[in-house]
């Protein structure tokens, strides 16, 4: 017997009464184990991932999700702890354990699962939130069934990991593209931002949305609102950014680490970012600008090109991927300004806010203003 979409909501609503108040994924629909516990993923990390789930019943639940859909997070409860921030990932794993690798497809920094909310919006578990999220499939990853996750770093209260997981079923895709370069492309997504499960890796309680030291390039960063964003040495205790697979920080004058394996130019799918903790130092533009090298972890404002005095996003350019005028460095338009995600990857170049084969970038180029920061 298979649910429908509407009966599997139905269904989670049911289960979520009868948990205490937190925040439930509805969708996608998530595995049923989910929905017997709706708070936190334990400190010490012992349930991570997806609640300790080991049989993994997808069973009664279909959650099709075809590459280039775009697909709707939505969840239930009141207890929103004011929001915070969000990630959508996925693994091939079909029983996930501790050592599985989870791919980030979408980043939401800020106002997650809730949009300017100082608290909690009431005590039920089983409410409909009102807010929900868009992202979409991007064509990095290869068709068949995999498993999602929804995790969730709160802003209010404890530091705590929040984390629900789903199975998934990934149609369409290129018959055409190389396996190799499909997966490929998959590696070079960043890897899920973990914390609050270990004494290595903690959130700040102070009321900071974190702001994910790798994103990803499908990004929803949402305006301060009720959040503070901050340094890592701000928003965590300890190194996360190690703790998350990336390097320790170093001095500026450390060597530059090499750069990751370059995205296929896939006009389509979001361009997968530079670790921006493992990212070599972005060039200067031009001869008579200074190198800006970015701490690791930390987003920071480029130096602006020969030419063109201005660091500034208009409104309608928030939140879109930008390339420097010679397409070496990628980066997007933020509320402070134009920001630095790193330098692309060799044989790549950023054009009109894409990662291109740089033989290709030719016939990519387009007089379009949003897409570059000169």
């Amino acid at each position: 017997m298979h649910f429908t979409k509407t009966s599997a909501f139905g269904l989670a609503i049911s289960l979520a009464s009868s948990a205490s108040a937190h925040m439930f994924m509805a969708n996608p629909v998530p595995f049923k184990s989910q929905m017997g516990s709706n708070g936190p993923l334990d400190p010490t990390g012992i349930n991570f991932p997806c609640k300790g789930d080991t049989a993994y019943d997808r069973s009664g639940i279909t959650n099709s999700w075809p590459i280039g859909s775009t697909q709707t997070l939505k969840t239930l409860g009141q207890a929103v702890h004011g929001g915070g921030s969000c990630q959508i990932s996925i693994t091939y794993d079909l029983k996930p354990t501790k050592d599985s690798v989870w791919k980030v497809i979408h980043s939401i920094i800020g106002n997650c699962p809730t949009r300017n909310q100082p608290g909690n919006i009431g005590g039920s578990s089983s409410a409909p939130n009102p807010d929900t999220y868009d992202f979409k499939i991007p064509a990095d990853l290869k068709a068949g069934e995999a498993i999602a996750a929804w995790t969730w770093f709160n802003k209010v209260g404890n530091p705590e990991m929040y984390m629900n997981c789903a199975p998934v079923t990934i149609t369409g895709g290129s018959s055409k593209r190389d396996e190799a370069l499909v997966a490929r492309d998959y590696n070079s997504l960043p890897n899920m931002f973990k914390a609050n499960i270990s004494p290595e890796c903690k959130t700040s309680q102070t009321g900071f949305c974190v702001v994910f030291p790798n994103p990803g390039q499908s990004v929803e960063k949402n305006a301060p609102g009720e959040c503070k964003f901050g340094t890592n040495e701000e928003q965590f205790t300890g190194d996360c950014v190690a703790f998350n697979g990336g390097s320790a920080s170093s001095s500026p004058n450390s060597p530059a680490p090499s750069a990751p394996a370059p995205n296929s130019p896939a006009a389509s799918a979001p361009a997968p970012s530079a670790p921006a903790a493992s990212a070599p130092a972005p060039s200067s533009p031009a001869s008579s600008s200074p190198s800006h090298t970015p701490t690791p972890g930390i987003f920071v404002a480029p130096p602006t090109p020969s030419g063109n005095n201005s660091n500034t996003c208009s409104t309608a350019d928030y939140g879109k991927t930008i390339c420097s005028s010679d397409g070496t460095l990628i980066g997007i338009c933020d509320y402070g300004g134009k920001i630095v995600m790193g330098q692309v990857a060799a044989g790549t170049k950023c054009v009109n806010g894409a990662m291109v084969a740089a033989r290709d970038a030719g016939n990519h180029i387009r007089a379009r203003r949003h897409s570059r920061f000169s």
